[in-house]
C-alpha cells in the first residue's frame, strides 16, 4: 500500500484496518524531508533517500502508522 501526506507541516496518524483479513505485521519505507524543495541530482545524489519507518501493531489485526509531513510511504503488510 503507497500513502501520500501532502500536508507540509501536519502529520498524519492513521489506523489501518482490513475487512476479512488481519494484519500480522507491517513494514514501511518512506521518502520524506524537511525541505519542501529536496531533490536528487549529479551534485547531490542521495540528497532524498527511502529510510525504514517504524509500523505499530494495534488492537484486532490492524496497525496504527504515523504519517509524516510532505512523505510517500510504502507499507509492506504480511496478512493472517
Amino acid at each position: 500500500m503507497t500513502v501520500v501526506n501532502p500536508h507540509a507541516t501536519d502529520p498524519r496518524e492513521c489506523v489501518i484496518a482490513l475487512r476479512g483479513a488481519t494484519i500480522r505485521e507491517g513494514r514501511g519505507t518512506v521518502l520524506s524531508s524537511t525541505d519542501l524543495r529536496a531533490h536528487n541530482s549529479f551534485e547531490q545524489p542521495d540528497a532524498l533517500a527511502p529510510h525504514d519507518a517504524p509500523v505499530r501493531r494495534a488492537a484486532a489485526g490492524s496497525l496504527v502508522h504515523t504519517f509524516p509531513p510532505a512523505s510517500v510511504t510504502r507499507l509492506q503488510l504480511t496478512l493472517a
